[in-house]
Order: C-alpha cells, then sequence, then structure tokens
C-alpha cells in the first residue's frame, strides 16, 4: 500500500470558538493542537471580546506564535514627534495627492481639519470652533 502525505486540516474561526468554549479550563491547549491561522485567531478574539476569561487564551497563543498586533491594514498610526516619508499617488489625470492618518490627531469622521499650507509644509490641525 503506498504512503500518503498526512493531510494538514483547515481550522476555521467557529471551529476554533467552539473548542475554546468547550473546554474552558485547558484553552490553551486546545488552541495550540489545533494550530490555527493568525486570521483564525483574530477573527475569533473579535467574537470572543466580551468574554475575556477566554479570549486570554486566543491572546496567550497570539503572543507564543510571534503575531505581535493585530492592525486592520498597513502600518500603525503614527505617534506623537515621528516622521514618516509617505508616497506620492495619482490616479489617471487627477491632480497628486497623499493619504494621511489622522488618528494622532484624535479625529472621528465627519471632523473637520485645519490645513495650512506654508513656504514648502503643509501642516495640519484639529478644527476647533471658537
Amino acid at each position: 500500500m503506498p504512503k500518503t502525505k498526512p493531510t494538514k486540516k483547515i481550522v476555521s474561526t467557529q471551529d476554533l470558538i467552539i473548542a475554546v468554549l468547550s473546554s474552558s479550563t485547558q484553552s490553551l491547549e486546545v488552541v495550540q493542537k489545533l494550530k490555527p491561522s493568525k486570521n483564525v485567531v483574530r477573527k475569533a478574539m473579535v467574537v470572543l471580546r466580551d468574554q475575556p476569561e477566554v479570549c486570554q487564551a486566543l491572546e496567550q497563543y497570539a503572543q507564543s506564535q510571534g503575531y505581535t498586533a493585530f492592525a486592520k491594514r498597513g502600518k500603525f498610526a503614527p505617534t506623537v514627534g515621528e516622521t514618516r516619508v509617505y508616497n506620492v499617488q495619482q490616479i489617471n489625470s487627477d491632480p497628486s495627492f497623499i493619504r494621511l492618518p489622522l488618528s494622532s490627531l484624535s479625529l472621528k469622521k465627519g471632523a473637520k481639519v485645519r490645513v495650512d499650507f506654508e513656504d514648502g509644509e503643509i501642516v495640519v490641525r484639529p478644527a476647533f470652533s471658537a
């Protein structure tokens, strides 16, 4: 009889959630046996965020696997005093622009910003209504 390669079991987010919830005392060991991917762990943590004791096992597994942080996309938001270089973008024949993260200014969608165009500089500040 020819030898067959062992198949890799794909673990879904629901599989992980069910396994962790069914064995609350040894949930870290259960997670390690399943060997879920980074995205599966992230999605399970979002679903289980209301249960911190269960979510702790997933956080421990994520740290042991070297998953540093679960960002949505791209780079982390810049911190105060940090300097970054951004690529200038252009779509078709429209004017060039940059995509600038404003989370370090603690702004939410719909907030207004004040943009000062100075000699060789563009300064962005929150626009506070007086």
